[in-house]
């Protein structure tokens, strides 16, 4: 499992007033997003979009209290207690690997001001055919951001779905449904019964 990179950075700015240079890096901020969470044994690569700010914050992925990634994979396996309290990320994290799941973004780095996916600007994508995956199933988009990259992600010769994203921004689908559409691809790869 790769530990996480350096969180937000800013561009370099030429020298100007301390002013002018705090409102030029709120105007078009560069923000670099987190390592890959991984194993030879990753199974189904889960790809979101951009960590939002919390989650650059904490280095952490899903860290927004409102995501709901965390909730639905421990809905999908209810007998097996994810980790939880402050210092739980790492703990958190090897449980998921453990599940034969593996967890980045499609972007590694990005301009944008707040965490929505809208406000992304300028992005570089990851190279996600880079990763040595050798147990690769399938490749799981976490929302319609992430999606925008499945021409790509379909040349690693995998299936490629799309699932509803966990993030508090979409409304407009229930707990129970995100539960449903996630536990149906994880079941198709045998990670769940």
């Amino acid at each position: 499992m790769g530990g996480p990179q350096a969180g937000a950075t800013v561009a370099r700015l030429p020298s100007m007033k301390k002013e002018s240079a705090a409102s030029a890096v709120k105007a078009n901020p560069l923000l670099t997003g987190l390592a890959p969470v991984v194993s030879p044994g990753t199974v189904v690569l889960i790809l979101g979009s951009f960590p939002g700010v919390r989650s650059l914050e904490l280095q952490q992925y899903y860290a927004h209290p409102q995501n709901q990634f965390w909730k639905i994979l421990q809905a999908v396996w209810p007998d097996i207690p994810l980790p939880s309290g402050v210092d739980s990320y790492a703990r958190r994290c090897r449980w998921l690997l453990d599940r034969g799941l593996g967890v980045w973004d499609v972007y590694a780095s990005c301009e944008r001001e707040g965490s929505l996916d809208s406000a992304i600007r300028a992005p570089v994508a990851n190279d996600i055919a880079g990763l040595h995956l050798p147990k690769l199933a399938a490749i799981a988009h976490n929302g319609g951001e992430s999606f925008k990259h499945a021409r790509h992600t379909r040349t690693l010769g995998v299936p490629v779905y799309q699932l509803p994203s966990t993030s508090p921004a979409n409304a407009s689908w229930s707990f129970e449904r995100k539960l449903a559409a996630w536990r149906e691809v994880l079941a198709a790869h045998k990670l769940v019964a």
